[in-house]
């Protein structure tokens, strides 16, 4: 409701309420001047009554009225005072101006922008002296059209004070005129200053980047295309949240917002700063890309600290304010850190303390200057440094420090204690090799899979003849060949024979041969290949070897001729002397048993002896006999399953008789768990029995010779033991030889073939003969038998062994 017809209605509501009050007196003072008399006077008194009745009623309907407009006058007042507040507390400069009366209604706005107090009264002459007096008259006559004609206008007029420039804005409304002031003067500074810089201004309209400009009430008043469009993105202006804020600290205020471009999200970063005059400048830049780097460069980040820490080398980074910015779980492991400690970003002084604690360090004089030098070190480092530490406990640690992208120092510490004493051993190993290939008497040269030459010793010049310095390394073997060829067994086509050389070397399968040089000298050789793709070509002069192996096989074989020569000799001799001895034994039988006539007791003793020299002499011509049989491989096994226990007693009661003429203890002892075997019984019992009878003859009279047998897994062992005078430890290895006899006080000396007979048969079975033996302490024979025959190939094994 506007202040005009607010008065209008106030002041017909007095009107009224003053016509009612005199139309009412009226009735009541004319009711007494009609009475009368009699029924004039009933009448009148009638009439009056009627007259005040409806004085009352009438009374009463003005009352309400009253009562009714008291009440909207008291609306309206209140709807006034409100209307006032408005106003008054309007955010733009406000004039209203009732069409009657004149009367005018001012903002606070308005009254800041006249520069008015609170109290001032504020009317169309005030708002004209705000004005220059061109803009005073270009308002005044606008204002005249706008009463008369209700014309609405707008006009830009200068400010009284210089540089101002004010909008007016006049709108007519039922009762009074509003006119609505904006001060446009930053705008009005704002085309100056883009008028004055002109060029600048189509750099504005055309650069990518968001611009714009507020004025004080945080209203755009410049902005470009792209701020456009980004408004537009935004869904309309932007909050001034940003720009009140850049006004009120005085600084630049920023801050990140999404918005939908085409589809995609796009992050923009919004900057307003305050300038001079008031007002806010802005701006926005397209920082997705920026976004995703980062956002990628974080990723990357995240998978080198990853890679990092899964790293065996320690690893820590130091920033340039000397603080620890990164480790990995290698760096504490090796410096024995704690790993929450690290975490805390400690300073590189206070890490060199602890690791100088912990003897972490190298030993320094002035430790305090060592620091400052790493500190130095680290802040000044241009390009990657490389150097080894040496800590007191004996181990080394390659360091090295590179700068960082970021600034400080990335520091990689690795220890090398294991590797350095691999290499000492490395270097050793091919000094110790070097040193052994050039002392070797083999001729070594080794080309590699290029046909150069990597490696030759001192003695391949010398068995070649060929000059040290004329065989200098990457040599090609072409030329090696060259050299070598006046002591090579050269063919008549020499460039076949050098290209079958070479052929020779890069087929790299391993070959052997023999040189006949022309010099007379004969030289093996043997070409090895190497797992490098290399091929090792050894000569070796063999000429010396060759010449002791012909004369020991010249020799060799006149021994095994004059051997061959040895045993048919014997063999004959063994036969012819079986003619003549069945003769000699058979007449002293004759003469024994008496078939021409008694004997007398000289005879008898005579006859005897001629018996036992004879029977001894036919077992020692048999013992030859077989033993000439088996060096001819000619002797072939009997065999048949033996009960092993009968066949020790067969033995034991062979030789019970001769053990006590000589006064001896013979002993048996067998297991009960020996069953049977295939065996050649006669064999066996021969060789058994030249073992006791050899027990016998060296034992001394009281003493006592055991015979036992036990079964050993698939073998029988059967053993004499004595307690005879022993054998001596050099000769042991010597009675089981053909020919070699035991020497003992008080006993006959034999030909020397018992125990050489013995390992004969054993042996033929697939057994063994051991002997243990110690002077005065008694010697015991062990046969071990296979149960079964062996195997040919266990055979040909044990033949060969």
């Amino acid at each position: 409701m506007t202040v005009v017809g607010e008065h209008v209605r106030r002041r017909l509501a007095s009107i009224l309420g003053q016509s009612n009050l005199s139309l009412a007196a009226l009735l009541v003072s004319a009711g007494p001047a009609h009475a009368a008399s009699g029924e004039e006077a009933r009448l009148g008194a009638l009439a009056a009554a009627a007259v005040a009745i409806l004085s009352a009623l009438m009374l009463l309907r003005q009352w309400r009225r009253r009562i009714a407009a008291e009440k909207a006058e008291r609306a309206r007042a209140a709807e006034a005072a409100a209307l006032r507040t408005m106003i008054e507390a309007a955010p733009t400069a406000l004039l209203a101006i009732e069409r009657r009366g004149g009367a005018a209604l001012a903002s606070k706005r308005l009254r800041q922008l006249l520069s008015l107090s609170e109290t001032a009264v504020v009317g169309p002459d005030e708002l004209r002296r705000a004005f220059d007096a061109d803009g005073a008259a270009a308002l005044a006559q606008a204002r005249d059209r706008l009463a008369r004609d209700h014309a609405p206008f707008r006009l830009t007029l200068n400010g009284a004070t210089a540089g101002q420039r004010l909008i007016v804005e006049g709108t007519h409304t039922d009762g009074a005129d509003l006119l609505v002031v904006t001060d446009d003067s930053y705008a009005a500074a704002m085309e100056a200053t883009i008028a004055a810089t002109a060029p600048l201004g189509v750099v504005f309209q055309t650069l990518p980047i968001a611009l714009w400009s507020r004025r004080p009430d945080f209203s755009l008043a410049t902005e470009n295309p792209a701020a456009q469009e980004l408004f537009l993105l935004a869904g309309g202006e932007l909050t001034t949240e940003l720009s009140a804020r850049a006004q009120r600290l005085k600084r630049p205020q920023s801050e990140s917002r999404a918005a939908i471009r085409s589809g995609q999200c796009r992050l923009f970063d919004f900057t307003e700063l305050s300038i001079p005059g008031g007002g806010t400048v802005g701006y926005a830049i397209d920082v997705t890309a920026l976004e995703q780097s980062q956002a990628e460069l974080a990723r990357r980040l995240a998978a080198h600290v990853d890679v990092l820490e899964f790293l065996g080398t320690a690893v820590a980074v130091v920033g340039p304010d000397l603080r620890l910015k990164f480790f990995n779980t290698a760096y504490a492991r090796l410096f024995q850190f704690d790993p929450k400690w690290l975490a805390g970003e400690p300073m590189l002084s206070e890490m060199l303390e602890q690791l100088r604690d912990r003897r972490k360090l190298p030993e320094t004089a002035d430790f305090q200057a060592y620091k400052r030098g790493q500190s130095r070190q680290i802040t000044g480092i241009i390009e990657p440094q490389e150097s080894l530490m040496h800590l007191p406990d004996g181990s080394t640690l390659r360091t090295t420090i590179a700068p960082h992208p970021l600034g400080g120092a990335i520091l990689a510490y690795e220890d090398v204690t294991d590797r350095l004493v691999l290499e000492r051993s490395y270097n050793t190993l091919i000094e110790v090799q070097r040193e052994t290939l050039d002392n070797l008497q083999e001729a070594i040269v080794v080309f590699g899979g290029d046909g150069l030459l990597k490696l030759r010793n001192p003695a391949f010049a010398r068995l070649w003849n060929i000059d040290p310095d004329a065989v200098p390394a990457d040599r090609h073997i072409g030329e090696v060949v060259e050299l070598m060829r006046p002591l090579l067994p050269v063919e008549a086509d020499w460039s076949a024979f050098k290209a079958n050389m070479i052929a020779g070397v890069f087929e790299r399968t391993p070959q052997a041969g023999r040189l006949m040089r022309p010099d007379g000298r004969i030289v093996d050789f043997a070409n090895v290949p190497l797992p490098d793709g290399a091929t090792q070509i050894v000569y070796v002069d063999v000429t010396d070897r060759v010449r002791v192996e012909q004369a020991l096989r010249e020799r060799n074989e006149a021994l095994e001729a004059a051997d061959q020569l040895k045993s048919e000799f014997i063999a004959n001799v063994s036969y012819e002397l079986r003619t003549p001895l069945n003769a000699i034994i058979g007449f002293p039988e004759i003469l024994a048993n008496a078939y021409f006539g008694p004997l007398n007791e000289r005879q008898r003793e005579y006859t005897r002896g001629i018996l036992e020299s004879s029977s001894r002499l036919v077992i020692l011509i048999n013992n030859i006999l077989d033993l000439a049989t088996i060096e001819a491989g000619h002797m072939h096994l009997e065999r048949k399953v033996v009960e092993v226990a009968g066949l020790v007693e067969e033995i034991a009661a062979l030789s019970r008789e001769r053990a006590r003429v000589v006064g001896l203890e013979l002993r048996v002892s067998c297991a009960p768990d020996l069953g049977s075997a295939s065996l050649d019984h006669r064999r066996i019992r021969q060789a058994l029995f030249n073992v006791v009878t050899n027990a016998i003859k060296y034992t001394q009279p009281g003493g006592s010779v055991t015979i036992s047998a036990q079964r050993q897994g698939d073998a029988i062992e059967c053993s004499v033991s004595d307690t005879g005078i022993g054998i001596p430890s050099d000769d042991q290895a010597r009675v089981f030889e053909k020919f070699e006899r035991r020497v003992a006080p008080g006993t006959a000396t034999g030909l020397g073939l018992g125990l050489s007979l013995v390992r004969s048969f054993i042996e033929l079975h697939g057994g063994t003969v051991t002997l243990r033996s110690a002077p005065n302490e008694g010697t015991t024979v062990t046969c071990r038998i296979p149960v079964e025959p062996p195997s040919e190939m266990e055979q040909s094994r044990k033949d060969a062994t």
